[in-house]
C-alpha cells in the first residue's frame, strides 16, 4: 500500500481482523491495543508515527508493570507494534524519497 492509498483508510477500518484479536484481551484493552496499532500504520510522517509507537509502547509497559498481561502476551503486542512501525516507516520514506525526486530548484 502506498501513501496515496493510505490516506483514504481510516483508523478502524474492521474489513481485515486484526492481529491482536489472538491475544483474548479484556474487551477495554483491545479497544486500546487496535486503536494504538491503527495509528501506527495510517501515521501520516515520521514524527506522527514515532509519536504513535512510542505512545504504544508505553501501553504495552504500563500493562506489563501492573501486570495486567503476561510477559508473554508483552512482548507479542511489542512485536506486533514494532512490525506495524518498521513497515510503515519503509512506506513513508518511499513516499518522500519519491516527492523529493520530483523537486526541482
Amino acid at each position: 500500500m502506498n501513501h496515496e492509498q493510505a490516506v483514504g483508510l481510516q483508523p478502524g477500518d474492521e474489513s481485515m481482523p486484526s492481529v491482536i484479536d489472538a491475544l483474548d484481551l479484556p474487551k477495554s484493552l483491545h479497544r486500546v491495543a487496535v486503536w494504538m496499532l491503527d495509528q501506527i500504520k495510517f501515521a501520516q510522517s515520521i514524527l506522527l508515527l514515532a509519536s504513535a509507537h512510542g505512545r504504544a509502547d508505553g501501553f504495552v509497559y504500563g500493562l506489563e508493570v501492573t501486570e495486567a498481561i503476561e510477559p508473554a502476551v508483552h512482548c507479542y503486542l511489542s512485536s506486533i507494534y514494532r512490525g506495524a512501525h518498521d513497515r510503515r516507516l519503509v512506506q513513508l520514506v518511499a513516499f518522500d524519497s519519491r516527492a523529493m525526486q520530483g523537486t526541482t530548484c
